[in-house]
């Protein structure tokens, strides 16, 4: 394999191609049966937004009782309802928890169609094109794809008394550790009646799911608590301050096997123009996440290259370990002040570029099991 390709072909096709089958994807998965462990209930607070307090959950389910005049049930208990459909492996009981826009727009698709097929959950989430039920990678992968091992319940509040927030300890079975933020809200459905006309409530409803690494710090090394995201974060962190060898650390076996030792990674970042404006960029940005499978990560990037870009120095620096700080730092000893401001005003019209940025969690009987690491970085 030439050092001049950042990537694992062996077991991984074109970057275009795997972009577009990362969109077309089927989850067709059968839910983990885990068994969750949820501790006691805490008391939830809600925010009353018309004075500067916490207020008991109760009190506020009573104000709203008083003004829709209709009772109201607890969003806390629809998120149990939820964890309990995850838990039994029942992916279509998510859809008693779709709103009613949501249901609607993939039938009127369907009647469009043609279909006749009955409505299950993968169809909510391959047609939910305007994100009208939001879940991101760390939901699809610890909640659809696997259901987590154990959840612990953090903090909630009502944002408003029609939205309501719950934050949740998340530990897949596989290790990972994230923190998953939980978007309820109060919305009218209609609920069809014998011999009469449609009874309409108000039910708390899913809107959204998003997740998070629950370590402030990037990762340093490959560990199986650290999710995808993360590590994307931490080599893109490494390659703005010319660190290859941080950035090599989290590669897989065969990337590295492939693109290695360290010195030929530096060399080809350094030398190769397909890469070098990774090296020292100035921003990078993201433009979408991808979790085709449960152990296939894609993320693509926006980068904005430096015109001062890694010279062979910095990367033999970043090679043998170099903090990012000093030589290391593109530019910092290259220009002074007055040059470097001139150079900074012509960097707004350098071209972005854009990167996927393809990793795979590692099998369980690997010197890796169950970390998160890279196979491949292909320029789109």
């Amino acid at each position: 394999m030439p050092a001049s390709s950042w990537c694992n072909r062996s077991t991984h096709p074109s970057g275009v191609r795997a972009f577009q089958a990362a969109q077309a994807v089927q989850l067709s998965r059968p839910l983990s049966q885990k068994t969750i462990k949820l501790p006691k209930r805490h008391v939830c607070k809600a925010w009353d937004s018309e004075e500067p307090r916490w207020q008991p959950l109760h009190d506020l389910q009573q104000d709203q009782q008083a003004r829709v005049g209709e009772v109201v049930s607890d969003p806390s208990a629809t998120l149990r309802r939820v964890l309990d459909v995850v838990k039994e492996g029942n992916l279509d009981g998510m859809l008693e928890f779709c709103p009613d826009e949501v249901i609607d727009r993939l039938l009127a698709w369907r009647k469009q169609t043609g279909s006749t097929e009955d409505v299950h959950f993968e169809d909510v989430l391959k047609a939910n094109s305007e994100n009208l039920l939001y879940l991101d990678t760390y939901a699809l992968r610890n909640l659809i794809m696997s259901a987590p091992q154990n959840v612990q319940l953090l903090s909630a509040m009502h944002v408003t008394p029609e939205k309501y927030l719950q934050r949740c300890a998340i530990v897949s079975p596989a290790g990972e550790e994230c923190v998953l933020m939980f978007n309820v809200t109060l919305q009218e459905t209609s609920e069809c009646q014998y011999g009469g006309s449609p009874l309409v409530t108000k039910k708390w409803m899913l809107h959204g799911v998003t997740g998070e690494c629950t370590s402030e710090e990037l990762p340093s090394h490959p560990s199986p608590s650290f999710p995808p995201e993360a590590i994307v974060e931490a080599q893109l962190a490494a390659l703005r301050e010319c660190r290859v060898a941080s950035v090599f650390a989290h590669a897989s076996p065969q990337n590295k096997a492939a693109t290695g030792p360290v010195e030929q990674f530096a060399a080809m970042l350094a030398h190769n123009p397909a890469y070098s404006p990774l090296m020292g960029h100035l921003s990078a940005e993201t433009i979408q996440r991808l979790q085709p499978t449960e152990t296939t990560y894609m993320e693509v990037v926006r980068i904005m290259p430096s015109l001062l870009q890694g010279t062979p120095a910095a990367a033999a620096n970043g090679a043998k370990g170099g903090t990012g700080s000093g030589s290391s730092t593109v530019g910092s000893n290259t220009a002074t002040d007055t040059k470097y401001s001139h150079q900074q005003q012509q960097q707004r019209q350098q071209p972005t570029m854009l990167y996927m940025f393809i990793l795979s969690r590692q099998s369980s009987c690997s010197a890796w099991a169950n970390c998160w690491m890279t196979e491949a970085v292909r320029p789109l």
